[in-house]
């Protein structure tokens, strides 16, 4: 999976219609994840270091890779990112969710969104 099979829409909010396929999964987590944090898609996919891009960047790698189960090497791919990126993101989001409780509540929002 990559960038282009992923098919991102152009609009930063997430489809009404959520078809679950394979291909548009994580165009749907990447609208939500731009939505709630008011970023664009292309502001995620890119090499942004501002804080809104990279916490979006990062909760969209968690996401991905929990919920949707990809392969660290698929989510780098969709990112343009190395591995260790990835775990970065996942450990980092995963240690925000154990010790801050408000946003484990915008995680719940984003991925009700998804889901």
């Amino acid at each position: 999976m990559n960038a282009e099979t992923c098919e991102i829409t152009s609009h930063p909010e997430v489809p009404e219609e959520a078809d679950a396929t394979e291909q548009n999964k994580c165009a749907l987590i990447i609208n939500a994840v731009a939505s709630h944090y008011d970023v664009t898609k292309d502001q995620i996919l890119s090499f942004d270091r501002s804080l809104s891009a990279a916490t979006a960047r990062q909760v969209a790698m968690y996401i991905m890779r929990t919920q949707k189960r990809e392969p660290i090497s698929s989510v780098a791919e969709v990112f343009k990112r190395n591995s260790t990126t990835v775990i970065y993101a996942v450990v980092k989001i995963r240690k925000r969710l154990e010790s801050e409780p408000d946003f484990r509540k915008e995680m719940e929002e984003i991925t009700s969104m998804i889901d």
